[in-house]
């Protein structure tokens, strides 16, 4: 018998040749069965949990059976016969890994972080363990040594942030997940043989541009939940900076790779179709990074759609005249008018592929996405007008050109897509999607216009198991911040009551205005301050149930007519001329904390303010 099987490992399919020969003399094969012709099969997918043949009594009866003396590492030979009982050997690596060399050589508390500037503050492992931080941070590598047994194991989690990707490994076994179908901060369990446990969760703190980690190793070899010989805690509620994604230099999966010469060596004419299709999808490494349901322009938002290819959304008149785009593309306009929504027809691939660019002017964020890949960016401190590249594998791109006219409310955009399947030639398309497009924004209602969630501090704490009554530690502070959709919101340094800014202060108030303002007294957990103008409060609050404080402030700048109001970075800051006194105004910092205020301007130019 004579097989052949071929991994498209992307797409989890195999593709096997099989032939069956009946051979009654030597060279005489009278009878030949193909059994498979180059049939594609889905391979089965493997659970996170892989359930093994763990010993029916205690490891100590077992280590009593085979005659060796409790307490001692078993020798070479019993610890194999055990490996092979517990039907581990196929599953181990053929080099087991060394706590003492290569990448775990020259640890220090059993990590070595020395490709990581940002790792620090780890806590200390014990001598049985040690780990390597790989040189983007968020890929961890152990060596567990197993003294009892006298073998070590090879586990690791490697985060790829950029490509939303983790990989678990566990000897030889390996699985892939898409952090796309994660839930932050679900516990999860990835098993060998359910002999050896990793137990991990991850809470993405966006807005803190980290991560934080729990993760627990453990080995176990008896059945129904027998003492482990080992168990360690990795991490506990541990955070580590995310390192900046580079988008504009994807590279081809097939560094070298050529759409012609693929075409070429399988004989295709035309293009890939069936089998030809599924090998050139893996070779590409496309497959995953693909939605489910690929867009479609005969339908919504695609269409209708004018003479142009778009469809405009958007009701405001436009300062310009969308371009044409190719009759392969149709585009959207949005109804925000500040985002572009893509559907392009590709017939290298047999499908179709959704690109956008969608700025949110209240959220001040920018999304920009290729299919599933997916990344947002705060404008807060966003450098405008400086040409940035977003590439899923360095086939599709995405070139873009931002710049923010805050005085005439608009975003100036430029947009390029690209399509490009030879690593070494054009691409086989380059088109200008707008140029110089004014995008003019909305109008923000700072009380109802963000994206913020709703949690209780009571269910966050149910959550985390925390007790309600008392103050939140850091990181559940962390998590709730997040959670809210307020992170990236706060300051870099937090405001202090008891720094010079608020003090020495009389029942709350730090009065610099040389005139006489009436004011009532501050009680509890606020300090507020009067400048030196007059026309202004500046305050910061504390609330001691998650440890937190947050600034909060109106200017009214009579001098430049400016008005400034805000809590944290979350404000406007805009000539008064337009804004409208004489009522009650509103800004939400989500449910957790609110700004109202009633500006009066009397007829002797004088101010009165409303603060709550």
């Amino acid at each position: 018998m004579k097989y052949k099987i071929n991994r498209l490992e992307d797409q989890k399919k195999l593709i096997i040749d099989a032939e069956l020969k009946i051979c009654l003399e030597k060279e005489d094969c009278s009878t030949t069965v193909k059994l498979f012709d180059q049939q594609l099969i889905s391979q089965p997918l493997c659970d996170m949990e892989m359930g093994g043949q763990l010993l029916d009594i205690s490891f100590t009866d077992w280590v009593k059976k085979q005659g060796e003396n409790i307490g001692n590492t078993l020798t070479s030979a019993v610890a194999y016969k055990l490996l092979d009982e517990l039907g581990l050997t196929n599953f181990m690596n053929s080099v087991p890994c060394d706590r003492y060399t290569g990448i775990y050589a020259d640890s220090v508390n059993g990590w070595n972080t020395k490709d990581c500037p940002l790792a620090v503050n780890l806590p200390p492992i014990e001598t049985s363990m040690t780990c390597y931080i790989s040189s983007y941070c968020t890929g961890i590598n152990c060596c567990i040594e197993v003294d009892q047994i006298g073998k070590t194991f090879n586990v690791y989690a490697l985060l790829d942030g950029c490509n939303w990707r983790l990989t678990l490994g566990i000897e030889r076994r390996k699985i892939d997940i898409s952090l796309l179908d994660y839930n932050w901060g679900e516990t999860k369990t990835f098993t060998l043989m359910d002999i050896i446990f990793l137990e991990y969760s991850i809470y993405d703190l966006k807005g803190d541009k980290s991560y934080m980690l729990n993760g627990k190793i453990k080995v176990c070899l008896q059945k129904g939940g027998g003492s482990c010989l080992f168990t360690k805690t990795l991490f506990e509620n541990t955070k580590v900076q995310k390192f900046g994604c580079d988008w504009s230099h994807s590279e081809f999966k097939v560094q070298d790779f050529s759409l012609q010469t693929f075409l070429t060596d399988n004989a295709v004419v035309g293009n890939a179709e069936s089998l030809d299709l599924y090998k050139l999808m893996d070779e590409l490494g496309l497959t995953s990074e693909l939605k489910d349901a690929q867009c479609s322009r005969s339908v919504s938002p695609y269409s209708p759609r004018d003479s142009n290819g778009w469809n405009i959304g958007c009701e405001k008149t436009l300062p310009f005249s969308l371009p044409s785009v190719p009759n392969t593309m149709s585009c959207h306009l949005t109804d925000t008018c500040t985002g572009i929504d893509c559907c392009i027809d590709v017939e290298q691939i047999s499908r179709s592929i959704n690109v956008y660019i969608k700025l949110d002017a209240c959220n001040y964020k920018l999304t920009a996405g290729i299919e599933k890949l997916t990344f947002d960016v705060p404008l807060l401190n966003y450098e405008f007008g400086q040409k940035q590249s977003f590439r899923l594998m360095n086939i599709f791109r995405i070139d873009y050109t931002i710049i923010d006219l805050t005085m005439e409310k608009q975003f100036v955009v430029d947009m390029a897509v690209s399509l490009c399947f030879e690593a070494d030639a054009p691409c086989v398309l380059t088109t200008t999607v707008v140029k110089n497009a004014r995008l003019p924004k909305p109008i923000c209602d700072l009380s109802s216009n963000f994206s913020f969630e709703v949690i209780s501090l009571k269910e966050l704490s149910e959550n985390l198991v925390l007790d309600v009554t008392q103050q939140l530690p850091s990181y559940a502070a962390d998590i709730l911040l997040e959670r809210l959709g307020i992170s990236q919101w706060m300051q870099a340094v937090p405001c202090s009551r008891q720094s010079s800014q608020y003090t020495p202060n009389v029942k709350g108030w730090k009065i610099l205005c040389p005139s006489n303002v009436p004011l009532q007294d501050l009680t509890g957990s606020l300090s507020c301050t009067i400048p030196d103008y007059c026309t202004g409060v500046d305050c910061c609050v504390e609330i001691p149930q998650i440890g937190r404080t947050f600034h909060v402030y109106l200017l009214l700048d009579a001098c430049s007519h400016r008005l400034k109001i805000g809590i944290e970075n979350l404000g406007l800051d805009q000539a008064y001329f337009n804004f409208e006194f004489d009522k009650v105004n509103e800004i939400k910092f989500s449910q957790l904390i609110s700004l109202r205020f009633f500006p009066i301007q009397t007829t002797a130019g004088q101010w009165t303010n409303s603060i709550r």
